[in-house]
């Protein structure tokens, strides 16, 4: 069975959209431990002062402020990573900007790569991409894109796939529907020959557009593990209470779309 028994995509109080002291370090390894969890990771926003194109909002979000809940907290059986969800923008004038600079990619245990935060308008999705069909286009060009930037590919998580501020101004089912098949498939391919994760984000299975459309939803997933893709489970928790949408949620997940231990991503 795939087991339910981690969570790679978790915000702490030093991310900007949480500020929640409840949301710190050992209250995160206290929920593992007591459900059970053999690994947890933070995954705090990061824009690197090292890269070039920071936005607005993410000029807080600096490595010294990352570092700050540093060290984290230890406890037998669970094993404890520092990690960071920093930014993609793709490629911008012939270069690519990812908010995380190649010399400080040894610092985190985990990287989680978002390609589809499309609410930063214009920062991260161009204003005149305003029709699912657009969206779909840009979403697979970022997913092409990202290929270029020489990660650490076997610590790296392609997180929420299906999030719902891909298209918050519509249903992010019309845009699942309207990607490019061929295409997609052969970035999940270019992922899974590199050892990269593809994240099963339990909030995202939480948005109404999921509960309506539900194999819109479940056709990213179904073609990336035909790819041979591994899969993570990732609360994308912001406050304490959040962090139950893997145990609540999950186990739902894993059986729609059929995976076994084989399907399982793990840290190196």
């Amino acid at each position: 069975m795939f087991p339910i028994d981690h969570d790679l995509h978790c915000h702490t109080f030093v991310s900007g959209c949480s500020l929640d002291p409840e949301q710190n370090p050992a209250a995160i390894l206290a929920f593992a431990k007591a459900h059970g969890y053999t690994a947890m990771c933070t995954t705090d926003h990061l824009w690197d002062p090292a890269a070039p194109g920071v936005f607005t909002c993410y000029k807080r979000q600096t490595m010294e402020l990352q570092k700050s809940i540093l060290p984290l907290p230890r406890e037998d059986g669970v094993r404890f990573e520092f990690g960071c969800e920093t930014e993609w923008r793709g490629i911008v004038d012939g270069a690519p900007l990812l908010g995380l600079a190649p010399e400080h990619y040894g610092e985190f245990g985990f990287i989680i790569v978002p390609p589809n935060h499309f609410h930063f308008r214009p920062f991260v999705r161009p204003d005149d991409c305003d029709t699912p069909e657009k969206v779909a286009e840009l979403l697979v060009t970022r997913l092409e894109e990202l290929q270029s930037v020489p990660l650490p590919w076997e610590k790296v998580g392609i997180a929420h796939m299906n999030c719902g501020l891909i298209f918050k101004e519509g249903r992010p089912s019309d845009v699942f529907d309207a990607i490019d098949e061929d295409r997609y498939r052969a970035a999940m391919r270019f992922f899974a020959e590199k050892g990269a994760g593809i994240e099963l984000n339990c909030s995202s299975f939480g948005n109404p557009d999921f509960a309506e459309h539900p194999e819109s939803h479940f056709r990213l997933f179904r073609m990336a593990k035909d790819e041979g893709c591994r899969f993570y489970l990732g609360s994308d928790a912001h406050h304490p209470a959040e962090l139950m949408d893997v145990p609540n949620r999950a186990p739902a997940i894993v059986e729609a779309l059929g995976l076994t231990s084989k399907h399982l991503y793990r840290l190196p």
